[in-house]
Parts: structure tokens; C-alpha cells; sequence
């Protein structure tokens, strides 16, 4: 069975190594930091303050409140958040946070 196993594996070796071509650039490994959080409202104005300031961008905002402009304000987001979080909420950290960066040495595309 071991030896299966090793000829197994060389074999994947050996078609991992013929698919990769040497000319081909493999993206850098990208960053993700996963937390969570009791406290919406500051992980909410700290994406906030990210996005004022230009370092960050909001990829997707469902279900929440467009203001006529088609903006996000801080306090309508944060409104809309606490209202979908059920009162008799038995979850102590009811913030899921998932960030993912490229590799420093990459640069984003917009």
C-alpha cells in the first residue's frame, strides 16, 4: 500500500511539474486574515475610515440602504446591520471579518 502511495504521489509530481510551463508567472500567495469581532461597530468604522481615505473599496454592500445618491453612510450601514442581528441572539462574536490582500509585492488592478 506504501509503495502505491509513493508512485501515487510521484506521478502527481510528475503532471503538476509538466501543466506548470516555466515561462508561465504564478500569482503570489494572497493574504487573508479572518476574525470576528462582538463589537460591530467598530470593525464597521474601521472599514469605513479605509474607504474614505481611499485605501480600501467596497466590492458588494447587499441588501443594505442605498441613500439617493447610491452612497453608504456610516450610521445608515450600521442601522441596517444591527437590524439584522436578532435581539435574543445567543452568538457572543456576531461579526464574521474576512480580509484578502494580495501579496505585497503585487499590485491591484482597477
Amino acid at each position: 500500500m506504501l509503495q502505491r502511495l509513493e508512485l501515487f504521489s510521484q506521478q502527481i509530481i510528475t503532471l503538476e511539474q509538466q501543466a506548470i510551463s516555466p515561462n508561465l508567472r504564478l500569482p503570489k500567495a494572497m493574504i487573508a486574515k479572518i476574525s470576528s469581532s462582538k463589537n460591530l461597530a467598530r470593525v464597521l468604522g474601521y472599514n469605513f475610515k479605509k474607504v474614505v481615505s481611499g485605501d480600501a473599496s467596497v466590492l458588494l454592500a447587499e441588501g443594505l440602504y442605498a441613500n439617493p445618491e447610491g452612497g453608504y453612510t456610516y450610521e445608515e450601514v450600521l442601522s441596517d446591520m444591527q437590524a439584522a442581528i436578532p435581539k435574543k441572539c445567543r452568538t457572543k462574536n456576531v461579526v464574521f471579518h474576512c480580509s484578502l490582500n494580495p501579496h505585497p509585492d503585487e499590485k491591484a488592478i482597477r
